[in-house]
């Protein structure tokens, strides 16, 4: 994880597995990265994720690259 990025800003740890976006399951890299782009930036969103296999739902708020 990126230290300062909306994701580490938000708790999401490395080892952590996004399945949602919102509304939008994500179900590979790729699939996540589409999904945050159609998000604008400032947004905050609940992201779902997995954790030591437990389900966890942080809120990211959206930065630039």
């Amino acid at each position: 994880m990126q230290q300062g990025s909306a994701a580490a800003e938000a708790g999401i740890l490395e080892n952590d597995v996004i399945t949602k976006v919102g509304d939008r399951i994500v179900g590979s890299a790729d699939g996540l990265i589409v999904a945050v782009r159609e998000r604008a930036i400032g947004e905050q969103v609940p992201i779902s994720l997995v954790r030591d296999g437990r389900p966890l739902l942080v809120t990211v708020t959206l930065k630039s690259d």
